[in-house]
């Protein structure tokens, strides 16, 4: 597909490229939003990983069976 009156062929990779980079920023921004603030709490990442999930799955399960019950 051409751009018409320039002569350039588009094929929308420019507009591919800019998406997958604001991805990359954005992952990243969340990243170090979450190393920060385990820092700040002075806990361990690897630590604090185990309990999370943990509740995670278990509000999961809660959800869940809520939705079973109705």
């Amino acid at each position: 597909m051409g751009c018409q009156d320039h002569g350039i062929v588009c094929d929308g990779s420019k507009e591919i490229t800019e998406l997958q980079q604001e991805l990359y920023r954005r992952t990243l921004s969340q990243k170090l939003n979450w190393h920060a603030t385990a820092v700040l709490q002075g806990t361990l990442i690897g630590q604090n990983t185990s309990n999370e999930e943990e509740a995670d799955i278990n509000a999961n399960q809660d959800r869940l069976s809520r939705f079973l019950k109705k």
